[in-house]
This record gives C-alpha cells, structure tokens and sequence, in this order.
C-alpha cells in the first residue's frame, strides 16, 4: 500500500513540476531609444537581439512611450525603423532536449490618431524544418496586446535562432511592437516518459508482490 502511495505521489509531483524560464528579452537594459539601421548583424544596444535586415526602433521612455504600455514595461521593438524598412531581428539561443513554450507580447504601431495600424509579423525559430513552424500573426493597433504562446519540443541539444520578421502591414511607416519575449520550460513533462515510468514502476510492485 505504501507502495501505491509513493508512485502516485510521484506523478502527483511530476506533473505539476514548475516551469522555468530559460531566456527573456525585455528590452529594458538600455535605458534609452535606438534609430538602428545599420548593416545586418549589428546587435541591437544591449539587447541579445540583433538586426538582421531592414531597420528597427527600440522606443519608450519619452519617445513613443505609449507604444510600450502594459503589459509591455520600459522599451520595447518597433519593427519598422528609419526610411520605412521593415525589419528582420534575431537571436541565437541553446536550448537542451524538453519541451519550451515561447511567448510574447505584440502589438502594432498606433497613435492617438491613428489606431488602424494593423502589422504582420512573422515568427519562426529555426526557418523551416526548425524548432517552431514559421507563423505569421496580424496584430490590431490601438493600445491592446496580443499575449502569444507557441509550444515546442527539443529533440537534442541545439543553438538555433529565434527571428521575428515585419511583413507590412497598413501603413508603410508602422511596424509591430514587440516585447518581453521569453522562453520557458513546459510545467508538464512529456506524456511518454511518465506514462512509462508509471507502467515500470507498477510491474515492479506486482512482481514484489507475487513473490510474497
């Protein structure tokens, strides 16, 4: 009985196993806008994002503070910078086998005047045949946050980039707002390994009995 006891409380404990944030990109850590459209491959400010392609804003603060309102905090991306290119950022990062849920919140460019800004963005991790599908999302303006969530699997250890791609949207010199980016490990660990570890467990304890 006492048997029973541990393996249920065992899975009890696995399942609800806590998730654990392995990257998060707020923006915050410079502490002031960037106009950055330079040349692929320059690292936005202090951020572990780089631009790829284009040009892109890191704004808040007292320039366009509004477009990093709640739940966005401090700075956050426009992803259409200076003379209206549309922007490609990127950001390589190591991952072990498990699974992750990527999240992040976007939005897309609005003012007090204008809040039909809507903005696509696309999002992959890997390219094709990667970590994630490549997805594309449209976002409304208006002040209003769309919290996305994309669950994925890990086969094996591996360093792959995250982008996220500005592909028009209403107007030519809006992008999408992009903040706190972040990667957790999944709270619920694949089904097979505890499924399994229950049936072992279980042939272990009928075999200690039938010996009794």
């Amino acid at each position: 009985m006492k048997s029973v006891k541990f393996l249920l409380l065992f899975l009890v404990v696995a399942l609800a196993s806590p998730a654990g944030t392995v990257f998060f990109e707020g923006f915050d850590e410079n502490g002031a806008p960037i106009d950055d459209d330079t040349n692929g491959g320059s690292r936005i400010g202090n951020t572990q994002f780089y631009l790829s392609s284009g040009s892109i804003d890191l704004v808040g603060g007292s320039y366009y503070s509004q477009l990093c309102s709640a739940p966005a905090s401090g700075y956050c991306i426009d992803t259409t910078g200076a003379g209206n290119q549309r922007g490609v950022i990127y950001a390589p990062i190591t991952l072990g086998p498990g699974n992750y849920v990527l999240s992040f919140d976007l939005e897309a460019w609005y003012t007090t005047d204008i809040t039909d800004a809507n903005a696509v963005v696309q999002v992959d991790f890997g390219g094709v045949g990667g970590l994630i599908v490549p997805q594309s999302i449209q976002v409304v303006g208006g002040n209003t946050y769309a919290p996305i969530s994309i669950p994925f699997t890990v086969a094996s250890t591996v360093t792959d980039y995250l982008t996220f791609t500005d592909q028009g949207g209403t107007y030519p010199f809006a992008g999408a707002i992009l903040d706190n980016v972040e990667i957790d490990t999944s709270s619920v660990p694949e089904p097979g390994s505890v499924v399994l570890f229950g049936v072992g467990a279980l042939i272990l304890l009928a075999s200690k009995r039938a010996r009794r």
